[in-house]
């Protein structure tokens, strides 16, 4: 069996790298942009309402769970043209090539409103960026982690590539974190708030753009070990995979991990500022902290997974990610230094992270291997856009919900709605490893075999 070289397993990374560092931005900023926290000098300008609709909702929680549903929706749509693509280039890297410029352009655009001050404008300009980032995010995505499945023919090499993308997505994360740091630095120049960080986006996303063309120009067609079309039609492979339960079973606990992380992520600056009352800066310092200490935890799971397989160490993640969540939600109670409490939590949470980064693309990439022996349908795109779904699916809810927490409180004095967001991703977070409990690890096999019927249907 052939095997991929370090090079071509290293450009192949770098895409990660570029989309990881892309994506921080929508995913992980737009409340701290749009909805900024009520410390003693206010972070940023406000430029959309920050009332509830309707009691419950807010103007930032609907426009971004639309943007995410969308971006979920196309998934599927995205991966069977993928699937069935014949034409320039191979039916992965043509995808990449066409969308690494957009979504680095409207990465960068969705902080950029065109009007000062709140303005119905401004809520209407965002809707738009987010609608054209997630198009282009889905289009880039999907095709790349096909080829998780279609660069290598050995599950052990698999997990060993997911490993390679793992460090090059927490390499993307680290370096977005950094937004705030770097912020820090403009506004030292001089700089205004606003103009720092959107100087740093800006920064960013060249870099993002750069990093998510390198795959596209490293990789050849030939080093592709699945080189096949799909000719099954949306709807019917779709069902063709939905048939399974146990991988059901994974993707709706996978759902609610992201659900409960997504709360943790944009709800991580409001922990240090208001939680904590620490510098803006240590916000950077402290996911930093999270995501180095993961990476001493990357070969030894290499290692467990290959002997032990994905459930026991899924389930562990799981339960120590509801340690972390719960400690969440006491930050300030403690009986030592804010700065500790917070450097704690960092330490605690990088061995589940780096679990959740190096498992799932494997036992997926595995799964969608063993179908395509099976049924001759080589579909990785599909499955992979069935998980991201999931995926972002969770993450719309989180974006949907987690405004509506906190404007229960989210300053010093009334910090209540923070708290709660804490403890709601603790709770979605017990759900998922009760599901992930019940899980039967098949190692890139499937509880019965696709038959006719099922494909035909």
């Amino acid at each position: 069996m052939r095997r991929l070289s370090a090079a071509k397993k290293l450009g192949y990374a770098t895409g990660q790298f570029g989309w990881s560092l892309s994506t921080f931005g929508v995913s992980n900023l737009l409340a701290y942009f749009y909805l900024p926290a009520e410390t003693e000098g206010e972070v940023l300008s406000l430029f959309i309402s920050q009332h509830y609709i309707l009691g419950v909702m807010t103007l930032l929680g609907i426009i971004a769970f639309s943007g995410r549903f969308f971006d979920a929706i196309t998934d599927p749509w995205i991966a069977n043209l993928s699937d069935r693509f014949k034409g320039p280039l191979d039916r992965r890297r043509f995808f990449m090539l066409i969308s690494a410029l957009p979504m680095a352009l409207f990465g960068f655009l969705v902080f950029y409103p065109p009007v000062d001050g709140v303005s119905p404008w401004n809520a209407l300009w965002l809707a738009l960026m987010l609608f054209g980032y997630f198009l282009a995010f889905t289009a880039y995505t999907v095709p790349y982690t096909a080829l998780l499945s279609e660069l290598t023919e050995q599950p052990e090499e698999r997990i060993g590539l997911a490993t390679w993308i793992a460090v090059a997505w927490a390499g993307g994360f680290i370096l977005g974190n950094s937004v705030y740091a770097v912020q820090a630095a403009f506004e030292q120049w001089g700089m205004s708030s606003l103009e720092a960080f959107q100087w740093s986006i800006l920064g960013f996303s060249l870099i993002s753009l750069v990093l998510t063309l390198v795959p596209v120009f490293a990789l050849r067609t030939r080093d592709l070990v699945v080189q096949t079309q799909s000719d099954l039609p949306l709807l019917m492979s779709l069902k063709s995979i939905l048939a399974d339960l146990n991988f059901r079973r994974f993707i709706i606990a996978d759902l609610l991990y992201w659900v409960a992380l997504t709360f943790v992520q944009v709800g991580f600056a409001y922990y240090v500022l208001v939680l904590l009352q620490l510098e803006r800066a240590i916000i950077s310092l402290y996911l930093q902290v999270m995501l180095l200490s993961s990476f001493l935890y990357y070969w030894p799971i290499n290692a467990l997974a290959k002997r032990y397989g994905h459930r026991p160490l899924l389930v562990f993640a799981f339960a120590l990610f509801c340690l972390v969540f719960l400690l969440n939600a006491s930050l300030g109670y403690w009986p030592i230094p804010p700065f500790y409490q917070g450097l704690s939590v960092a330490l605690l949470a990088g061995l589940p992270l780096a679990i959740f980064a190096i498992l799932p693309n494997a036992l997926i990439a595995d799964a969608a291997a063993a179908d395509a022996m099976l049924t001759g349908q080589a579909r990785a795109a599909m499955f992979f856009a069935v998980r991201n779904f999931m995926m972002k699916l969770g993450i719309s809810l989180a974006n949907f919900l987690f405004p509506s927490i906190l404007l229960l409180g989210k300053s010093i004095d009334q910090d209540l709605g923070i708290r709660l967001a804490a403890m709601a991703a603790f709770g979605f977070c017990l759900i998922g490893l009760s599901l992930m409990w019940h899980y039967r690890d098949p190692t890139g096999h499937f509880d019965h075999e696709p038959t006719d019927s099922v494909l035909k249907d």
